[in-house]
């Protein structure tokens, strides 16, 4: 699972930062006693987004940005995978989490429905939850899952609308480079011609078609169906409160995707 989705964020920072205060203010106040921190991806995403260094924190992973200010003990990756229903994805972190020691999850986005969702339908690992941390959870579920073949459409004209413009406008630039070496001006006979040839490599080299085939696949992922507001996940999640036991925090940002 290396699918790079959706949107990137320049801000994850300012998002670290914020889940470092709350908490480092927490631990002020108790120490949370705890063995593991347990990250769990969302959707669309793998374990590899928690693995990979952003420029916003200095080329650092998510959880080396956080152990600057956070003891986060023994640092673990559900194994989490977009092809799976919310159930089938409850049931493998419930599986990681009972594996042994107490686990501090920090969700993202589905990830966190996913985090809850252990805790409340699974009884007998909650021993071994000691906190759970929602990033950009969508608790009442996202709307725009029972729209997704709509956005899809819309992108997916959006794809050919820009790619017909980028391919026009090599093709003019193109005629343009050729013409030009063609033109006489005062000067060496062979200046035209490395003007018109570094324009064009200049040209061609950042004239380049986009690509949304990960973007334009969303409807296929399974989970999908899960983060409608109507869905028996976010229905049963929104119906229990059984976590609100355990310390919990909800942190308002992204994550962001690399490339």
């Amino acid at each position: 699972m290396t699918r790079n989705r959706l949107f990137r964020s320049t801000r994850f920072a300012v998002l670290l930062g914020t889940l470092t205060f709350a908490a480092s203010a927490h631990i002020a106040r108790a120490q949370l006693p705890y063995d593991h921190t347990t990250f769990v991806a969302g959707f669309g995403s793998g374990p590899e987004i928690w693995k990979m260094g952003y420029s916003d924190i200095s080329g650092a992973t998510p959880p080396s940005y956080l152990s600057s200010s956070i003891d986060l003990k023994t640092v673990g990756y559900a194994p989490v995978s977009d092809s799976l229903r919310y159930d089938q994805l409850v049931g493998r972190v419930g599986s990681f989490v009972g594996a042994g020691g107490q686990h501090v999850l920090v969700g993202h986005s589905l990830g966190a429905l996913v985090a809850r969702g252990t805790y409340i339908n699974n009884t007998g690992v909650r021993p071994d939850i000691a906190a759970i941390i929602a990033v950009a959870a969508p608790h009442e579920g996202a709307p725009i899952a029972d729209n997704a073949a709509e956005a899809v459409r819309f992108f997916g004209d959006v794809q050919r609308r820009v790619n017909d413009g980028v391919t026009a406008a090599n093709f003019t630039f193109d005629i343009v480079s050729i013409l030009v070496g063609f033109v006489p001006v005062v000067g060496p006979p062979v200046r035209p011609l490395f003007i018109a040839f570094a324009s064009f490599v200049l040209y061609e080299s950042t004239g380049q078609q986009i690509d949304l085939g990960n973007l334009l696949d969303i409807p296929k992922i399974p989970a999908l169906a899960d983060l409608s507001p109507s869905s028996t996940a976010v229905q049963t999640l929104d119906s229990r409160q059984d976590d609100a036991s355990i310390p919990r925090a909800n942190i308002y940002g992204t994550i962001p995707f690399q490339n």
